[in-house]
């Protein structure tokens, strides 16, 4: 049942519209957090024994699909992506054109075999959550899909974590790395991917 409480308090506002595609009765920032993270530890499952995930990543249906499998259990909108401006991102029209294309693009680079891993998959996660293609939940989604990418090719997921989702200072330099990246200057959104390893084990 659809929650009457205020639209849901996030990075990305969320429309009116929109907050009505909650799926559940949920009354406090706290119990969306908490029912959204059940939902992502589901979608992990899901993604270590996908062939989906393992063999077509790189494809705008998947990217849906992951999003889908993220927060399916919660919103009605979840791997839709979304019908109108946000506070950050291109016109959403333009949406599946630009998701194809970093897709496209980093297919090719992949298959290159010629970049520094960590970077190639940091560099994914920043172009995706650059396009905020859905309603809501977009940092979290790049991060999963840069984690399971850097899986793909061989390495370990990233230890970012919850870190990103606290307020302090590791979400502060987040916020700062990505702004950097904006720029052009990809090098502390790669270092940032990388550190707090040990906090995170």
């Amino acid at each position: 049942m659809i929650s009457k409480v205020d639209p849901v308090a996030s990075e990305t506002p969320i429309d009116p519209d929109e907050a009505k595609g909650l799926l559940l009765r949920i009354n406090t920032q706290e119990a969306l957090n908490r029912a959204e993270e059940e939902n992502i530890l589901r979608a992990r499952r899901w993604a270590a024994t996908s062939r989906l995930v393992r063999g077509n990543l790189l494809l705008e249906s998947t990217l849906r699909r992951i999003h889908k499998e993220m927060f399916g259990g919660v919103w009605k909108w979840a791997g839709a992506y979304r019908r109108s401006d946000k506070n950050i991102g291109g016109p959403w029209a333009q949406v599946p054109l630009l998701v194809r294309q970093v897709c496209d693009n980093f297919a090719l680079r992949v298959s290159s075999e010629t970049e520094d891993r960590d970077r190639l998959c940091v560099d994914f996660h920043f172009q995706i959550v650059n396009i905020h293609p859905f309603v809501n939940g977009n940092g979290r989604h790049a991060r999963f899909c840069a984690d399971r990418l850097v899986e793909n090719l061989g390495g370990r997921p990233f230890p970012w974590g919850r870190r990103v989702l606290r307020e302090g200072a590791d979400r502060q330099d987040y916020l700062a790395a990505l702004k950097a990246a904006d720029v052009g200057d990809l090098e502390a959104l790669v270092r940032f991917a990388r550190s707090g390893a040990e906090r995170e084990k």
